[in-house]
This record gives C-alpha cells, sequence and structure tokens, in this order.
C-alpha cells in the first residue's frame, strides 16, 4: 500500500488520477473537484462542538464532487468516501490522495 506524506506528490497524484478527469475528456477537473471549508472544532472529537468554548482548533474540511460519473449531464456528485480534514490545507490533500488511492487505486 503506498502511503503519500508530501503535499505536491500527493496534489499530482489526485489532479492526474482517473477521477479527476471527464471520461470523455483528456483534461483534468482537479482543483475544480474540491468544496472547501475552514472550521473551528473541538480539538478532542475533530467535529463542531455545541459548546463553541470547546472549538479552538482550526481545521480544513475537504469534499471531493465530479460529475464524471455521469459526464453528460451538470449534476455534481459528491463523493462521500474521500471526505477529510486536517490542520492545514497541505495536511487534508495528503489525508485525501491516501483515500483515493485506497477507494480508487492507483490508476490514471
Amino acid at each position: 500500500m503506498k502511503e503519500f506524506t508530501d503535499f505536491y506528490t500527493a496534489w499530482e497524484f489526485i489532479r492526474n488520477h482517473k477521477i479527476s478527469r471527464f471520461q470523455e475528456e483528456l483534461w483534468s477537473n482537479f482543483p475544480n473537484c474540491l468544496e472547501i471549508e475552514v472550521v473551528k472544532v473541538n480539538p478532542k472529537t475533530k467535529e463542531i462542538d455545541d459548546d463553541e468554548s470547546l472549538n479552538t482548533e482550526t481545521n480544513v474540511w475537504l469534499e471531493f464532487c465530479n460529475d464524471i460519473r455521469e459526464p453528460k449531464s451538470f449534476v455534481s456528485c459528491h463523493w462521500t468516501e474521500l471526505d477529510c480534514g486536517a490542520e492545514t490545507f497541505e495536511k487534508a490533500i495528503i489525508k485525501m490522495a491516501n483515500l483515493v488511492y485506497t477507494n480508487y487505486g492507483g490508476g490514471k
């Protein structure tokens, strides 16, 4: 099992992976596939706590959305198996690359 630890390598892996491409096109739709949210979370749970005073850690949450499963439509697909987050954008991209590899392999 490959594990990504470098931001640039992780970024390029996702950018060049088949999930970031339209099935009938050769160009990558990444980073347009990313939904990015910056949030404050409870560092113990990594979730947004109802008690706002516990939300002291900044996290970057990423979702992958692409319509390549239906290339002729304009419906965006949210691939929940790739949802992730981390303390920085770079760490979140590394997590996402590992999720892409685990769920969809290393294929181009």
